[in-house]
């Protein structure tokens, strides 16, 4: 009786066990079905998000931003419905596979970042897209800066999020993305936010230069290196950059004659020493870069134009000729009004020496100057214009690099200098090294050497200077001495300076350079054993906190050279081997 209980025991529990296992079963495989529909589904899903995120950027550039909108909403919704289905019960125990749990893992992470990022950003975006649209940036020749304002504004609000986002991505691993799509995408954006890192330092000038949208007017000086200045060359031309109800416009080019004064009251801002280091020039608007610290000069083009033109001046940009080769290789060629065809590689050959040489020369100009020079100035006004107009028409994701290159080399060579008259608005001038000054960090020692020629000519375009710096010679106090030279050599020959005649080769002294040379020492440091080898004498002064040493006045003929040589001592503790700024020349142009 006992065995037989014992067996209908047994087969209970057997039958209960093949319940409970066909329950099991029946139950995996609705969970499994289950997954298989929400899977099925969130990949339908998936591939309407992908078809419509294809379809968003063209209808961006077709500034259709309702439509746009209406895809990225769609879009994000479905990214909230993936994230809601993948929380519930079956999905949300995946990340326990062995093999794609961390895929699953990742995954997640990356739909929660979209969805925050869409939450955050989205609707602001659109919102100015339809408020600016991109093409009302550009409108004919002006520039729309309250709009380019607020997308910078954007920008800086939005990028420090992104930034740490795609970080967070580069560090991902999907084994499931055997294209490896994710670190593609996230090598690109770091590519745009390293080209961001580049250009921040540009970006509280700018906001001030822009002056929040108010109306601004700044000198744009076209310094002519031929006739060569300390402070970058005779500011043949001279024209505007007019910020008026929010919209940038750049003047017309105009002579020097034209909208400067001819010769500045005497008791205007030149004081005694400076008629003593750069002789009277500097009352004389026209030849204040003499001078070589820009802002001295800036101010006295502000005033000077002011005074002539009944228009109040905020701030002056110099430039010279070089920087149009520069702006034009990153933009492209233009063309002349006569034909001719300029790029980034003979721009400032045509406008140093090649408009000289066929509209100025000894035998086009033996009945009159007037016929040569209205050619001339003409084409450099179409020059200058056409040049700054590609600014602003060739700024695109390819070419901002090379702006920025171009600009940071403009920069460090002293072919840009600003001027801001604000003194706040100046000093974010200073932080990027475009005010034209003089060393004032004794840490990092610099040495300036500056050349004038006052022969008047287009003779800066054979100069060549040539500085020599020795090794360092560590002194017992910490300081740094350098052993250098300057070699000055007018490298035009006789026949040369004969065919060019006076306009190109000198009025004074046919062939001749006519020299002015200034040293300014390092901050902290000083300058000394100075000596020239042609025997003419140097002296010396204090000028803008710096010693300056001088020689004015004094000749270079037709294959001569001169150098001159000291010694140059920094301050003690200096972090850095000193480095040397100079007036640009032409002669890596030639």
């Amino acid at each position: 009786m006992a065995t037989k209980k014992k067996k209908k025991r047994k087969r209970y529990k057997v039958k209960v066990g093949r319940i409970i296992f066909l329950l099991l079963f029946l139950a995996v495989i609705c969970l499994g079905v289950r997954l298989f529909l929400d899977a099925k589904g969130m990949y339908e899903e998936a591939k309407t998000a992908k078809h419509e995120l294809e379809e968003i950027m063209p209808l961006i550039k077709s500034e259709n931003y309702e439509a746009a909108q209406e895809k990225t909403e769609d879009i994000h919704q479905i990214i909230k419905d993936i994230r809601e289905n993948l929380a519930k019960t079956p999905w949300k125990y995946c990340d326990k596979l062995p093999k794609y749990g961390p895929d699953f893992v990742t995954g997640c992470r990356l739909l929660e970042i979209a969805d925050q990022m869409m939450d955050k950003y989205l609707d602001d975006g659109f919102s100015l897209l339809k408020e600016i649209p991109l093409s009302s940036l550009k409108v004919d020749d002006t520039f729309n800066v309250v709009g380019a304002m607020k997308y910078l504004d954007f920008a800086e609000a939005a990028l420090p999020d992104m930034e740490a986002i795609v970080n967070e991505v580069a560090e991902m691993q999907l084994s499931l993305d055997t294209n490896g799509l994710l670190q593609k995408y996230s090598a690109k954006a770091q590519q745009l936010f390293d080209l961001y890192h580049q250009a921040e330092v540009y970006i509280p000038f700018l906001k001030a230069f822009f002056g929040q949208g108010g109306d601004r007017l700044y000198i744009l000086a076209a310094q002519n290196s031929a006739e060569i200045r300390a402070g970058g060359g005779f500011p043949g031309s001279m024209g505007t950059i007019r910020i008026k109800d929010g919209f940038l416009s750049i003047g017309e080019f105009r002579s020097v004659w034209d909208v400067l004064l001819e010769v500045l009251p005497y008791e205007w801002m030149i004081t005694d020493q400076e008629r003593y280091l750069f002789w009277a020039w500097l009352e004389y608007p026209r030849d204040a870069s003499y001078d070589p610290y820009f802002p001295k000069v800036a101010q006295i083009w502000a005033e000077s134009y002011e005074a002539r033109m009944g228009e109040h001046i905020d701030g002056v940009i110099s430039m010279t000729p070089i920087i149009i080769q520069k702006i034009l290789a990153c933009t492209g060629p233009i063309t002349l009004d006569d034909g001719t065809v300029l790029d980034g590689t003979n721009a400032t050959k045509f406008i140093q020496s090649d408009i000289y040489m066929k509209y100025l020369n000894s035998e086009a100009i033996m009945w009159g100057y007037e016929e040569g020079n209205a050619i001339s100035d003409a084409l450099f006004s179409n020059v200058a214009t056409s040049a700054m107009a590609s600014v602003f028409t060739g700024i695109n994701l390819d070419t901002i690099p090379k702006f920025i290159n171009m600009v940071k080399e403009g920069l460090d060579e002293r072919i840009i200098m600003i001027w801001m008259e604000n003194a706040d608005e100046e000093q974010t001038v200073k932080n990027i090294g475009a005010a034209g000054t003089f060393n004032t960090d004794p840490s990092k020692p610099q040495l300036g050497v500056y050349f004038s020629n006052s022969n008047p000519s287009k003779m800066g375009w054979y100069l060549d200077l040539d500085i020599s710096v020795s090794d360092p010679v560590v002194l017992d106090n910490g300081s740094f001495r350098y052993t250098v030279s300057v070699s000055m050599t007018n490298t035009i020959d006789w026949y040369t300076a004969y065919y060019a005649g006076q306009y190109i080769a000198g009025e004074t002294e046919l062939g001749y350079l006519i020299s002015y040379l200034h040293l300014v020492a390092p901050a902290g440091g000083y300058i000394s054993g100075y000596w020239m080898d042609n025997g003419y004498w140097m002296d010396e002064d204090e000028y803008m906190g710096s010693q300056i040493v001088f020689a004015r006045y004094f000749y270079i003929g037709p294959q001569e050279n001169v150098t001159a040589h000291f010694y140059v001592t920094t301050a003690p503790g200096a972090q850095s081997p000193m480095t040397v700024v100079h007036t640009p020349t032409l002669q890596e142009y030639r």
